[in-house]
């Protein structure tokens, strides 16, 4: 009785239009789900791999209903897990791509808030935090940024280069080189006898 009430009262929200389907939808999931949903969850998303040829748009909206049915959306203590098995699982040279475009904004921002304390425009104070962010792994927010934005890149970067043309062409064969017709070949030449006259003493 005690979940029959509060679902009857969700109910009536929603014909009145106070709340809208989806949130009784995940009403009712909060209160009637089968843990093993989570449980099953969890370990697909730690071993979802991303193909080569897969976009990722595509695979980070999987990735993102994994998340929510396996109950890992706490930035705090669960990006680092999936941001490692994403590592893993996602092709080498993305995953390459997001490390070196997370380290370059990594290190522009830092140098920012080192110019910002050194000219007195703001307190050390205020920027700690910030500061202990960058210092951090990358969240699992930024990571999919990253992979969405570079995977176009990579894309091409992995495709094989179109073979060049060879602009080299054979010469065309000179008419003094060309191979004698059957009849020259086979032709003979008779040569008149030479008729000497006789030496008159």
């Amino acid at each position: 009785l005690h979940i029959a009430k509060p679902m009857l009262t969700h109910f009536k929200k929603l014909n009145k239009g106070e709340i809208t389907w989806d949130d009784f939808v995940k009403e009712l999931d909060e209160r009637f789900k089968d843990p093993r949903v989570a449980e099953e969850a969890r370990g697909k998303l730690l071993t979802l791999k991303m193909d080569n040829r897969e976009d990722a748009r595509t695979f980070f909206t999987t990735v993102d209903e994994l998340r929510q049915y396996g109950e890992l959306t706490n930035e705090a203590y669960h990006d680092r897990i999936i941001v490692e098995a994403l590592e893993k699982n996602i092709p080498g040279d993305l995953a390459l791509a997001i490390s070196t475009a997370y380290e370059s904004y990594r290190r522009t921002a830092l140098e920012q808030l080192d110019l910002l304390v050194n000219a007195d425009l703001v307190e050390e104070e205020r920027v700690r935090a910030s500061r202990e962010r960058l210092n951090g792994p990358i969240t699992y927010a930024r990571f999919k940024q990253y992979a969405i934005a570079h995977n176009d890149a990579v894309k091409r970067a992995r495709a094989p280069a179109p073979k060049a043309e060879s602009r080299y062409q054979r010469p065309a064969p000179s008419p003094f080189h060309t191979k004698p017709h059957a009849y020259a070949q086979s032709a003979t030449v008779t040569v008149p006898a030479t008729t000497v006259a006789p030496v008159q003493v």
